[in-house]
């Protein structure tokens, strides 16, 4: 999937440098740049989308007992 992100003509240059000196491309320098990043960012854990029924009941029978109390 490609992206358009502005640079200043600063980080422009690194990354002309960079990429000379590594001989890959600027663009392979940015995703490289980017999954460190997010490997460095905090991640929630996973949703747990029975949390409500954590209790063992069944989510059918907690909606009938719900409505018997009306």
């Amino acid at each position: 999937m490609r992206f358009l992100v502005d640079f200043t003509d600063e980080t422009i240059d690194t990354l002309n440098q960079l990429s000379a000196e590594r001989q890959v491309s600027r663009a392979s320098i940015i995703r490289d740049a980017v999954d460190l990043y997010l490997a460095q960012q905090p991640h929630p854990g996973p949703i747990d989308g029975f949390g409500l029924w954590k209790s063992g009941e069944d989510g059918v029978a907690y909606r009938n007992r719900m409505r018997r109390s009306w």
